[in-house]
């Protein structure tokens, strides 16, 4: 087992295109995130990534509130056949918001996706997601969903077509903003 500690700090402004939105609130803020963690190899089938710190973003506008809280992010991966890999991905972050005394949006996700290569050629992938969205300044809430599969084609090196059906499903506390969707998409990938 192996184990390489870190620390990242970083600080960033976000300065918007006009001084107030369509709401007469002044969006521009600034942002600092500090976490510890380490990138770890438990065995030479899992290795992974883990860091848990703080987040904070402080607004223009004294109307609208800072957002802060902890935050975590990590990624597991596990190689379980020499054709199977599994992996984990849990990630924290801070979104702008349009909506009229809402700061900004807290997105917290986790997910797991299975890849499993039929032939050298041919790789089919299963996906589960959930997120959790809390709207700071809004008794707000989200929880949403998904569900997808996707296979890929390898033509060549050079060259792969790939494709994907997802559900997502949206439940919010807030009524009427509930969804479902039924995403596909088809991709070609160019790579040198």
């Amino acid at each position: 087992m192996s184990c390489r500690p870190f620390i990242e700090v970083g600080a960033d402004t976000r300065v918007h295109d006009l001084n107030a939105d369509f709401s007469g609130y002044q969006r521009n803020s600034n942002g600092l995130i500090a976490q510890a963690g380490a990138k770890f190899e438990l065995t030479r089938l899992i290795t992974g990534e883990a860091a848990l710190g703080y987040t904070q973003r402080v607004y223009e506008d004294p109307r609208l509130a800072n957002i802060d809280g902890l935050i975590a992010n990590a990624s597991l991966l596990w190689t379980a056949s020499a054709l199977t890999n599994v992996k984990l991905i849990a990630t924290s972050s801070v979104g702008e918001s349009t909506i009229a005394g809402v700061s900004g949006v807290l997105y917290r996700d986790i997910g797991v996706q299975v890849d499993h290569a039929f032939r050298r050629w041919l790789i089919g992938s299963l996906k589960l997601g959930y997120g959790n969205d809390n709207y700071v300044g809004l008794d707000r809430i989200d929880n949403r969903y998904s569900a997808g599969v996707g296979l890929t084609y390898k033509l060549n090196r050079s060259v792969q077509v790939k494709g994907e059906f997802r559900q997502d499903w949206l439940r919010s506390n807030v009524e009427g903003v509930d969804y479902t969707a039924s995403v596909f998409t088809l991709g070609l990938r160019l790579q040198r």
